[in-house]
């Protein structure tokens, strides 16, 4: 259990003596009142950790919290959230990122028990944002006007997406959807018009 009330920016050896090792088996719980930054890889690969409480952090570093394997849901105010920040986070189940701008890189690759995610005034998702999530079954992402290339590629039971603001949806965004199909993708017609290739037909 880690506890540090004053903490501001968080990273490996930052904090305490011997810093916070990235690959720490045993720590489970993570509460830092006051860190408004937490650096990047600085709890990756702590493969007990069930437990974050960040209430004032703004900024996530890449790969921060990536093969976090027991971690099941996410809650967090930060506007920057880095590329894999949650990367191969086997048990996350619920994610709720209100003020993030944007799903980053690899953000939620092979997560593989991801169902439901919250990312109301994200405008970007970027390419592998959302990978191999094979739980997932319907996603909404109001402003978003970007998708990238393999956003959602190999989410099998995908099924629904809403993209009320594309205006944007790249190559092969949803290859290897196996259920999902181009009348279940719900954004602008000009957007749906590059529907074919992001199913990977060309």
């Amino acid at each position: 259990h880690v506890i540090f009330e004053q903490a501001r920016v968080v990273g490996p050896r930052r904090l305490g003596p011997n810093g916070i090792h990235c690959d720490d088996p045993f720590l489970k719980s993570v509460w830092l009142p006051k860190a408004t930054s937490v650096g990047e890889c600085t709890f990756g690969l702590c493969s007990s950790l069930t437990h974050i409480s960040l209430p004032v952090v703004e900024s996530i570093g890449a790969n921060a919290f990536s093969q976090c394997r027991v971690l099941k849901s996410v809650s967090l105010d930060a506007r920057h959230v880095g590329d894999a920040a949650f990367f191969a986070c086997q048990e996350l189940r619920t994610v709720s990122l209100p003020f993030a701008r944007a799903a980053s890189t690899a953000l939620f690759r092979v997560c593989g028990l991801l169902k439901s995610v919250s990312m109301p005034v994200a405008t970007d998702v970027l390419d592998h944002a959302f990978h191999h999530c094979p739980r997932l079954t319907s996603i909404s992402l109001p402003e978003v006007c970007r998708v990238d290339d393999y956003t959602f590629s190999c989410c099998d039971k995908l099924e629904t997406v809403f993209l009320p603001s594309a205006e944007f949806i790249h190559t092969d965004a949803f290859y290897g959807c196996r259920r999902l199909s181009k009348d279940k993708v719900f954004a602008p017609d000009h957007a749906k018009k590059l529907l074919p290739s992001s199913f990977g037909e060309d």
